[in-house]
């Protein structure tokens, strides 16, 4: 598989720090941001496959990055982690990942895989 570039957006520095290096151990590029305005101007300069929002952003400012990518004519993967907590939403993302890192890596993968095939595949439901 090509090296894979993820934009990690979080507002805990020790979370972000901690999910990047999980990332990178398992073959991934990540980029970090811990604010919106870093996130959009990294997005803006950047060439990214995916975007991993961390749940100790506040739903309004997920919702707001989602918007700007979207809104900037972008089809990357928008991805969210899951809090332990009961009171999380997932907001305006693709999709809502484990935070555990075993399965956040899985996941990952399954949604790299996807994202990576000839359109015509993935809209043929081959990988659903």
């Amino acid at each position: 598989m090509p090296l894979v570039v993820i934009l990690v957006v979080g507002q805990d520095p020790v979370i972000l720090q901690t999910r990047s290096s999980i990332l990178r151990s398992a073959g991934y590029a990540a980029r970090e941001a811990s604010t919106i305005a870093e996130a959009i101007e990294l997005f803006q300069n950047g060439d990214f496959d995916l975007i991993l929002l961390c749940h100790s952003l506040p739903l309004n400012d997920r919702d707001r990055i989602v918007r700007f990518i979207r809104s900037a004519g972008s089809h990357v993967p928008i991805c969210t982690v899951s809090s332990a907590s009961g009171d999380f939403q997932a907001g305006l993302t693709d999709r809502v990942l484990s935070s555990r890192p075993q399965d956040l890596i899985k996941e990952l993968e399954a949604t790299v895989t996807v994202e990576h095939l000839p359109q015509s595949m993935a809209h043929a439901g081959y990988f659903h």
